[in-house]
């Protein structure tokens, strides 16, 4: 009887140690596996931040763009304005500036 029991016992302690070893790896999978879910979750949140301020920056560059463009229009609109100074102005504005120039120093 005590060699059954001693038996049982051990065959109890086989079991359990099998129970452990199973346990063991099947923890060692499930961690493994979390892992892996939390390295693509990553990703997935890494390129829809990405996205997001993609769109957010193309949206602020479109913006920018149309709020600039009265300004650009006025500037290119005056450039053009200096740019076509009909030659008797430019005469007449050197003219002025020589007079203005010359009275100041006293060479009249």
């Amino acid at each position: 009887m005590a060699l059954e029991a001693i038996n049982e016992i051990r065959k109890a302690e086989e079991e359990a140690d099998l129970l452990i070893k199973n346990a063991q790896e099947e923890s060692r999978e499930i961690i493994k596996q979390g892992n892996l879910k939390a390295e693509m979750s990553y990703d997935e949140i890494i390129k829809s931040a990405k996205s997001q301020s993609d769109n957010y920056f193309k949206k602020a560059e479109t913006e920018g763009n149309l709020a600039s463009e009265p300004i650009l229009k006025l500037g290119r609109e005056e450039t053009e304005e200096l740019l076509n100074v009909s030659q008797e102005k430019l005469q007449q504005a050197v003219k002025l500036v020589v007079e203005r120039i010359v009275k100041n120093y006293g060479h009249n």
